[in-house]
């Protein structure tokens, strides 16, 4: 019988054997193709063009330098200059992505403040500013769910989350505690 077990609490010689037998499949994973701030860069950049974008594809230029194709159509182009290896790292070179492929103007909110305070799931947000934890704790007053206690910012600043079992505590420990962790722009505070 076979047990499970995460991977990163495997062994050295468990993760050895394990590799041996599945190093020849292939795995699903999801990846994020741009970070926070490239994805914010773009919808700004893009926003005009945002129902004419055909796709994005990133190019080499020369040995330094690479770009983003950015198609529009009617056979329009907008291009982006950058340094090689310094941003937009994980798309593929010459593959054509939609606004969709990338993340690209979809909701920005994973979760509504309803949904974070009635789930049986074990879920936290992250406030890594104070004014950030003020907005919430005062949202999640309206719901009766926080009650009327402070921020309690102070306690572990920037790594502070609130979890939906009405603690607070610091981001490592619920990541340790196997909370669906959510950023604060993350949650529809209206809802």
């Amino acid at each position: 019988m076979k047990q499970k077990i995460k991977l990163k609490d495997l062994t050295r010689e468990q993760f050895k054997k394990w590799y041996e037998e599945n190093k020849n499949q292939k795995i699903e994973i999801e990846i994020e193709l741009l970070i926070k701030e490239e994805k914010e860069y773009l919808e700004n950049l893009l926003k005009p063009f945002k129902d004419i974008v055909e796709y994005i594809a990133k190019r080499n230029m020369d040995n330094n330098l690479e770009y983003l194709c950015i198609n529009i159509k009617d056979d329009y182009h907008l291009c982006l200059l950058f340094l090689k290896n310094k941003y937009y790292k994980g798309l593929e070179i010459e593959k054509k992505y939609t606004l969709k492929d990338l993340g690209l103007f979809q909701s920005k909110y994973k979760i509504t403040l309803s949904e974070f305070w009635n789930s049986k799931d074990k879920l936290a947000i992250h406030c890594d500013t104070e004014e950030k934890a003020n907005k919430f704790i005062k949202e999640s007053n309206k719901t009766n769910k926080w009650g009327d206690f402070g921020n309690y910012y102070k306690d572990y600043k920037e790594k502070t989350c609130y979890s939906n079992d009405s603690d607070y505590y610091d981001l490592n420990s619920y990541k340790e505690d196997n909370y669906t962790i959510y950023e604060f722009y993350e949650v529809d505070l209206e809802r």
